[in-house]
């Protein structure tokens, strides 16, 4: 059986710098003195994000019902699942390896989210405990030795590193064989920066509870592989308050979930029952699917992820499917082509967020389009454009507690201001960019690298254009 029966994997994109503009033709530049951040006790302190996000499902009960079917009953390399499977009774949880203070604070948050919006019975119990969900902090080398790719990893009935590792892969049951949930692991990179480690304890807690697939379609949601959400959304929350409802239970078919769903999102849901004409979204073609894979997280040729991305475009606009599967394959085209080809990838991008705004729901994505679009427009030396591009975006971004992004827009506004000598304001921003970078991003050597290639943009020129 392929390793992907076993493992649940959360996959790291693989383009060379994650920040708008400075993907592929990424390069190293000497940062000026004055935006070099101090060391030490001088650093402003690292911000945190307090409130939950607020992102509600906008489809109908019947197509949350589709939703919860598909997420549920197949892996995501197309393997079917026989059964429902699930926790039955209290959950208990414990952490171990390297656990960092703000790990904990991130996990101990998550856990009162779930507890409080899925209703599900889960406790953390000490590390020396036994429990049902054993997250351990790893070496990210000892990740990579196996799977170079892998950001975090989810392996059913082990309990730690050690056991995973003495095991022979077909001494461990697959997730194709398991009737009922009763043991899982985590392993996380112990030395991530601290948002790379709360993502992965939302996504793979969420999936080690309920849905072990991952659905392209869905754009509120992290049971998705193009890492716009990084924490658990309302949407995950009500997939989790449905697989440990009651009226369900671990052994049981497709068919018979399927029977049981209209009454239960009725119940837990009704404000999904006024949008039955809707219609229900489509599953994505393997052949747009491994286009767009081949962009995001292949390590090919700058010119094979150009031809995969225009060749996602095409199948997305002749195969009928949902417009934001379309507005994706426009943003990855952008997203890769920022240090290639400038009028291309602002083409694209513009494009995206034209289709973005038309679907409901889909403000974050929205918000990652104008993101990318202000560096650009930073680039161009359009400060204006800039500016109001990162505006717009920033209270978006905040809410979804992404800080790798919000950093990056502050640093960018930061340039903006500089440019037009507000200097006092330039540094106000730089030094609040600098303390979510803290917690998005980690390294200060990386924090600086970051800021030095936003100081190296070019400064406005006086035929400023609009984007």
């Amino acid at each position: 059986m392929p390793l992907s029966t076993y493992l649940r994997i959360t996959r790291s994109i693989s383009a060379a710098c994650m920040i708008a503009g400075l993907g592929a033709g990424c390069v190293s530049s000497t940062m000026p003195p004055d935006h070099i951040p101090a060391t030490g006790g001088d650093l402003p302190a690292m911000r945190q994000f307090t409130s939950p996000p607020q992102h509600g499902p906008t489809r109908s009960n019947r197509s949350l019902a589709q939703d919860f079917l598909d997420l549920s009953f197949q892996l995501e390399n197309g393997a079917a699942l026989p059964v429902m499977t699930r926790f039955e009774g209290p959950i208990s949880l414990r952490a171990t390896g390297n656990l960092t203070a703000t790990a904990q604070h991130d996990l101990s948050r998550l856990l009162a989210r779930i507890r409080r919006e899925s209703g599900i019975t889960l406790a953390q119990v000490p590390a020396t405990q036994p429990a049902n969900i054993t997250i351990e902090f790893v070496r990210p080398s000892d990740i990579r030795r196996i799977l170079p790719s892998a950001a975090c990893v989810v392996v059913p009935n082990v309990n730690s590193w050690h056991e995973y590792r003495s095991q022979r892969r077909s001494d461990i049951r697959s997730w194709t064989d398991m009737v009922i949930r009763e043991n899982i692991a985590i392993f996380v990179p112990d030395t991530s920066a601290p948002q790379d480690i709360r993502d992965c304890l939302h996504e793979e807690l969420a999936q080690a509870l309920g849905p072990v697939n991952d659905l392209w379609r869905l754009q509120d949601s992290v049971f998705n592989d193009d890492n716009f959400h990084v924490v658990l959304t309302r949407f995950d929350m009500l997939m989790l308050r449905i697989t440990y409802d009651p009226a369900l239970r671990s052994g049981m078919t497709r068919t018979e979930v399927a029977a049981r769903l209209p009454a239960i999102l009725e119940r837990i849901n009704p404000e999904g029952s006024f949008n039955a004409g809707r219609p229900i979204a489509t599953v994505s073609p393997a052949v747009w699917q491994n286009a767009i894979e081949t962009v995001l997280y292949s390590n090919a040729s700058t010119s094979k992820r150009q031809h995969a991305a225009q060749n996602a475009i095409a199948i997305s606009q002749n195969s009928g499917l949902p417009p934001q599967l379309s507005a994706l394959s426009y943003y990855v085209q952008g997203r890769l082509n920022a240090g290639q080809d400038a009028q291309l990838s602002i083409n694209a991008l513009l494009q995206a967020g034209k289709i973005y705004q038309q679907i409901p729901g889909t403000q974050l994505q929205s918000a990652h389009v104008s993101h990318r679009l202000a560096f650009a427009a930073l680039k161009s030396g359009n400060t204006s454009d800039a500016i109001r591009l990162i505006d717009g975006a920033l209270p978006i971004i905040e809410k979804a507690q992404n800080a790798i992004v919000l950093s990056s827009l502050l640093m960018l506004k930061a340039q903006a201001f500089e440019y037009e000598g507000r200097l006092t304001e330039a540094q106000n921003t730089r030094q609040t960019a600098i303390g979510w970078a803290r917690y998005g991003i980690g390294d200060i050597a990386k924090i600086n690298k970051r800021l030095g290639r936003i100081a190296s943009l070019p400064p406005p020129r006086a035929e400023d254009g609009e984007i």
